[in-house]
């Protein structure tokens, strides 16, 4: 069986990010971005999971504006 040592998605699942990059997102968050439109985040620090699924596929590496507002949306929801 191969090793997955230095593999940046070992079976096919980023590992968890190390440090909170974005507003949205906690440390230990992974998840998956579909190039032809789905989203999956797993964020266990809060509990959470967000699936979106749309019929815009991605126009670049970049999860499109509507991604970041669903998250931003989602997050600032648990803040009220």
């Amino acid at each position: 069986m191969p090793s997955a040592r230095g593999c940046r998605h070992p079976l096919g699942w980023p590992r968890p990010r190390p440090r909170r990059k974005q507003i949205y997102h906690s440390v230990g968050t992974y998840g998956w971005n579909g190039g032809l439109g789905t989203t999956r985040v797993n964020d266990p620090a809060e509990n959470l999971t967000l699936i979106l699924l749309t019929q815009q596929a991605f126009t670049s590496h970049l999860p499109p504006a509507i991604c970041r507002d669903f998250w931003t949306a989602a997050y600032q929801a648990l803040a009220d």
